[in-house]
């Protein structure tokens, strides 16, 4: 597809610091800068660390758009792209792109590509459901059909943060992480993000770039922002979990993050302070079910089996089923395995189950008692065990050492 012919008269960025540079396809109006690199973390060799795209040797470039809409649809485009090029031991390189007027626009795309650093890996906010999209689309309408960008390693910032820091921050926004992980405050005359949109608008109405001159200042905050919360990230990730001022959901949301990369150390860790900080039933069972199935991973069955004796205690139904099937599997004690399932059956017709409870549970339970064979006449005529959690439920002071 063969470019529209740039407007007669569109903006002048050589007011705001850019310099044009010719291209095939017109003129594409950039500016650089060299930025010192910020101090690099020491990443461990897991899984989670690769994924955050540590395990690259560099380059990798942190990316931004600030475009005229917030949906992807095929009047949106981008006017400023920021590029960060970030090496472990050099300086980082600033490149940024202004865009005079939209007919300009496979100029800035084409020249975006050329300047593309080889082998990069991509760090975005957002950009897996917006920025990276959002180039694909105007790369094709401007006839470069197979951007470097496309087959990148990405790294999306955003789903990291809501994982990482689940219930810790009010919102997710990137001016939040930037706050609360490196400690960047707004300047007073900063612009709103969402005003950027029609300052560029005023801007290709009026041939007046002087209302630009803030969003081009906000834009390259927001990339140099970015770097730094990533690495923040990184940082904090891996430090050894100890006490914090996070609250048990956050514990519960990062010792699942380290699980989903078999960093089972670390999720063991984050899930036993969920374990210990939970101030809800809920959120405690949710903990302890996760909790014993890292120590399970491990081979750490006993810790495992306490973690279950004390949700059972407290009348988790799934701890009851965990802790009959390891008695069976584990163990292969077919007479423990029954006492197991005598105490839930007799917790279950306890007085203060809840009727919806017992009609969930109580067809498992029958089916686990057919397997073990285990009549119902067994049942109502062996009592349960002294240790029968069917009366009050054990106080969390009470459970083992590998619950608390």
């Amino acid at each position: 597809m063969s470019p529209a012919p740039a407007a007669p008269d569109t903006l002048d960025p050589g007011r705001l610091g850019f310099t044009p540079q010719a291209t095939p396809h017109g003129l594409a109006w950039w500016r650089t800068a060299t930025i010192p690199p910020a101090t690099w973390p020491q990443m461990p060799e897991t899984a989670w660390a690769a994924a955050l795209g540590f395990a690259h040797r560099g380059p990798w470039v942190v990316l931004d758009l600030e475009s005229t809409g917030r949906r992807l649809a095929a009047r949106t485009y981008a006017f400023l792209v920021g590029v960060l090029e970030v090496h472990p031991q050099r300086p980082w390189q600033w490149r940024q792109w202004l865009l005079p007027h939209p007919a300009d626009e496979a100029a800035l795309w084409h020249h975006v590509a050329a300047t593309w650093p080889a082998d990069a890996v991509l760090v975005t906010y957002n950009g897996a459901r917006f920025d990276l999209p959002l180039m694909h689309m105007r790369a094709q309408m401007v006839g470069l059909w197979a951007p470097p960008w496309a087959g990148a390693q990405h790294v999306d910032v955003l789903s990291w943060v809501r994982r990482a820091f689940r219930e810790a921050w009010p919102n997710y926004r990137l001016g939040t992480a930037a706050q609360r992980l490196v400690g960047l405050e707004r300047p007073a005359d900063d612009v709103p993000a969402a005003s950027l949109p029609e300052r560029y608008h005023h801007a290709l109405l009026t041939r007046d770039v002087t209302p630009l001159a803030p969003a081009v200042s906000h834009h390259q905050a927001d990339v140099l922002a970015l770097a730094q919360v990533w690495l923040a990230l990184a940082r904090d990730l891996a430090q050894p979990p100890r006490a914090r001022r996070y609250p048990a959901a956050t514990w519960l949301s990062r010792g699942r993050l380290y699980r989903q990369y078999r960093d089972l150390p670390r999720a063991r860790q984050a899930l036993k302070r969920a374990f210990r900080r939970a101030t809800t039933p809920e959120l405690r069972a949710r903990a302890g079910l996760a909790l014993a199935a890292v120590q399970r991973q491990m081979g750490d069955r006993a810790a495992a089996c306490a973690v279950w004796e004390a949700l059972a205690a407290e009348g988790v139904w799934e701890a009851y089923e965990h802790r009959i099937r390891a008695a069976r599997r584990w163990d292969n004690d077919l007479e423990q395995a029954r006492g197991w399932l005598r105490r839930a059956q007799a917790h279950l017709a306890a007085a203060s189950t809840s009727p919806l409870d017992r009609a969930l549970w109580q067809p498992k339970f029958q089916a686990l008692a057919e397997r073990l064979g285990l009549t119902t006449e067994d049942v109502a005529t062996r009592p349960p065990d002294a240790r029968s959690p069917s009366g009050p439920a054990r106080n969390a002071a009470d459970a083992p050492p590998e619950a608390r």
